[in-house]
């Protein structure tokens, strides 16, 4: 009779791949070649001295018990199994949603926008992110989530409404993006969370700033644009400089939570300490410090009407421009002493048409050119009469120049251009004529004012109002009243951090450097919603970030003047008539970020271009192996 062998079997040993093998499977492999110990050997019992050794004893005929080792199981999976249903990828990633919204108007919870986040960063730490499919939970929620942001884009117009979820699903890609590179970054490449976090973010901030022509609405230093102690540090790398540091303090209340092996931790609170106070002890700084003394003003009428932004056919251009200059003609008589009357983008309602001597005319206008020109003269001379009525007024002793917003068609030898304008306007009293100075428009909205691939698909434009697509202006202006030289924007330009930077420097270059800032938009398409304040935000971070006092006239609101350390001073109602007259006065201080510009910024997004590479080689490298977040393998 065989005897059974007693010998204690040798565990298997694990097996190596020759493949390179994925993220989260070398975390989870690693982690149990580590923690590995064979089961101890079973002990024989004593045998009995009444038995022979060469004879079994009355058990063997029994089976014995294996000695075979079983496999260990990963950490990284047991704690995936473990984690509570709370503290997976969708409860976490939602209600971290609801929070960031909640820190945006309307509600304007703004101390939620230092906390929301960590719930988001939370899923950076496990070496797997917990719960059935997480990015695609991620990228749903996260296109919720701009859905419920920026509904008033669907106000305008049905067209507006179909980019409505275009937009939203543009940007969803960015939460997703933001997750992804910070988790390469933090297990791949063992950068702490509490850096890797705010430079991903600060990089995709940038990134969404410039791409499709650039989308800077609604950055998370926007929540705080109520706050002047904290957002003082825009002037030194931007409202970026904000977003950094709301991340980090985010980042270091994820680490502070317990995940996978890590207990709780508690040093994190020393750098909360160090980023929120020295955020508001420069702000404290900036706000109290004593401005260069400079006696040099301007007194500005802001006129606001309120005509909400229809495509129904009528035309309402006599309505729009009688509405405007009777709010016009109050404010003026008023105030006397008026240096300037602003209105808001396309309230002056009548276009300027220009034409070459030999004209291209656009397919469809059944014109011959001769009669193009002439249509053009007879425009310029009716545009003229209009612009005396804004600036000399029936009833005025004094005439008072004007900055307006209208529309221009530009019939040129080679091509049709229609610009979105900016018009200085003054009386010249010694050759009795209004003398115009212009500024034409040099960023324009998506969906708004032209449609992406709209020049490759002429047909997408018949599902807008918009006929063809803006031109765009090739250089910045800058205009004087009383005193002070400003430079003009119209819309949606305030809310390109760089695209303002830019015209500021290019005008000093020139010798023109502005005194103030001043933007004229007409907000009648979104009804009132919320994204007029997001609109004004962008224009107290505009006034922060370069120490320029800015002023908004805006149609249906919200019209508004900000000194040069963000503070409103003034603001208009929603949706009703007014106007706001402000003396304007200098601020004279200097901003590290008019002169470095967006460098800072532009190196955590080169840093977080590097990492994706990685990231994206990684992942196409390694795709034959199991991906880990998917199906987990079982390590030996």
């Amino acid at each position: 009779m065989d005897s059974f062998n007693l010998s204690p079997q040798r565990p298997p040993q694990p097996q190596y791949s020759t493949d390179r093998p994925s993220l989260d499977e070398e975390l989870e492999r690693s982690t149990a070649v580590r923690q590995f110990t064979p089961e101890p050997l079973r002990k024989e019992e004593p045998k009995s001295t009444q038995t022979s050794s060469s004879e079994p004893t009355s058990d063997a005929t029994k089976k014995p018990k294996s000695t075979k080792a079983k496999k260990p199981k990963s950490t990284t999976e047991a704690s995936v199994r473990k984690t509570r249903w709370f503290f997976t990828t969708l409860p976490l990633f939602l209600l971290g949603g609801a929070m960031l919204w909640a820190a945006f108007p309307p509600l304007s919870i703004w101390p939620l926008a230092w906390v929301a986040p960590a719930l988001w960063i939370y899923l950076i730490r496990p070496r797997r992110m917990p719960g059935w499919r997480p990015y695609l939970m991620i990228t749903i929620v996260a296109f919720g989530f701009w859905m419920a942001l920026f509904q008033g884009i669907r106000l305008a117009h049905w067209g507006t409404a179909l980019g409505w979820p275009f937009l939203s699903a543009y940007l969803a890609l960015y939460p997703l993006f933001f997750i992804w590179i910070s988790r390469v970054a933090v297990h791949r490449l063992r950068v702490p969370l509490i850096f890797a976090a705010p430079i991903v973010w600060v990089g995709l901030e940038l990134l969404r700033g410039h791409a499709l022509t650039g989308f800077s609405m609604a950055l998370l230093a926007h929540t705080q644009a109520g706050m002047p102690i904290l957002i003082q540090v825009s002037d030194l790398a931007g409202g970026y400089t904000l977003s950094f540091a709301i991340i980090a303090v985010a980042a270091c209340f994820a680490r502070v939570v317990p995940c996978g092996e890590k207990r709780w931790a508690w040093w994190p609170a020393l750098p909360i300490v160090a980023i929120v106070g020295a955020t508001a002890g420069y702000g404290h700084f900036r706000l109290n410090e004593t401005l260069p003394e400079d006696n040099r003003s301007a007194k500005v009428a802001l006129i606001q009407g309120s005509i909400d932004t229809v495509f129904d056919g009528v035309d309402r251009s006599e309505g729009t421009f009688s509405q405007y200059l009777q709010i016009t003609d109050d404010a003026t008589a008023e105030h006397t002493d008026l240096d300037w009357v602003v209105w808001p983008e396309s309230m002056f309602a009548y276009p300027m048409l220009e034409s070459a001597d030999d004209p291209q005319v656009p397919a469809g206008m059944n014109k011959a050119p001769d009669d193009v020109k002439k249509h053009c003269l007879d425009s310029q001379r009716f545009f003229a009469q209009r612009a005396e009525d804004v600036v000399r007024g029936a009833q005025r002793t004094r005439n008072v120049p004007a900055l307006v917003g209208a529309s221009v068609a530009s019939f040129g030898e080679d091509e049709f251009r229609h610009y979105n304008t900016a018009f200085w306007m003054g009386y010249d009293e010694r050759d009795r004529h209004v003398e115009v100075l212009r500024y034409d428009k040099m960023h324009p909205v998506m969906f708004g004012e032209y449609i992406p691939l709209g020049d490759v698909f002429p047909v997408l434009y018949d599902l807008t109002p918009l006929s063809t697509g803006l031109s765009i202006g090739d250089r910045p202006a800058a205009f004087y009243a009383g005193d002070l030289r400003f430079a003009p924007s119209i819309c949606f330009e305030n809310t390109v951090p760089h695209l303002i930077r830019r015209q500021i420097a290019q005008l000093s270059e020139h010798d023109l450097p502005p005194d103030a800032l001043v933007t004229i938009t007409n907000d009648g398409w979104f009804k009132g919603s919320t994204i007029l304040d997001f609109h004004a935000f962008c224009g107290v971070f505009r006034a922060v970030e370069n120490r320029k006092p800015m002023l908004i006239a805006a149609n249906t609101g919200i019209s508004a003047v900000i000194d040069g350390n963000g503070h409103v001073q003034q603001a208009g109602p929603r949706r009703e008539t007014t106007y706001l007259v402000a003396e304007v006065r200098p601020d004279g201080r200097q901003s590290l970020y008019t002169t470095i510009g967006d460098w800072p910024a532009v190196g955590c997004l080169a840093l977080t271009g590097i990492v994706a590479l990685i990231g994206f080689g990684a992942w196409f490298f390694e795709k034959p192996n199991a991906p880990a977040e998917e199906s987990p393998k079982k390590t030996s």
